[in-house]
């Protein structure tokens, strides 16, 4: 990513992240290189946990981006602008990207809230299943 760009956090999120300070907590990057904790984590990381947990060929990291994506667009709760600043995904059109240069934080911030929740909601299920 070449620009700066703000993500809101939920609730959740926040919650992750409160528990692993013990171990990032005093180092510049949140998820640290255990090989090389001066370092941030390899970037294929998340997807070799995928596999270990069984889903390659299924999923990869970057896919989950898609189905929150998705899931929050059949929720039919937020705007297309909205889910795709989210995403960091510009404008096509010029013209308003040269003038529309809103990043959506008030709804962003409910959008990720909203998934939090979501993504809660689908864990009680899997356990009661």
């Amino acid at each position: 990513m070449k620009r700066p760009h703000k993500i809101p956090l939920s609730k959740e999120a926040m919650r992750i992240l409160e528990s692993i300070k013990p171990i990032s907590g005093h180092r510049e990057w949140v998820f640290p290189s255990i090989k090389a904790p001066l370092n941030h984590m390899h970037e294929q990381t998340a997807n070799a946990a995928i596999i270990r947990m069984g889903f390659g060929g299924e999923l990869v990291a970057h896919g989950m981006r898609s189905i929150a994506r998705t899931a929050a667009e059949e929720s039919g709760k937020f705007r297309t602008e909205v889910l795709e600043s989210a995403l960091a995904h510009t404008k096509n059109n010029e013209i308003i990207a040269a003038y529309n240069r809103s990043e959506y934080l008030a709804e962003r911030t409910e959008l990720m809230q909203w998934w939090g929740d979501y993504v809660q909601a689908q864990k009680y299920k899997a356990i009661a299943a």
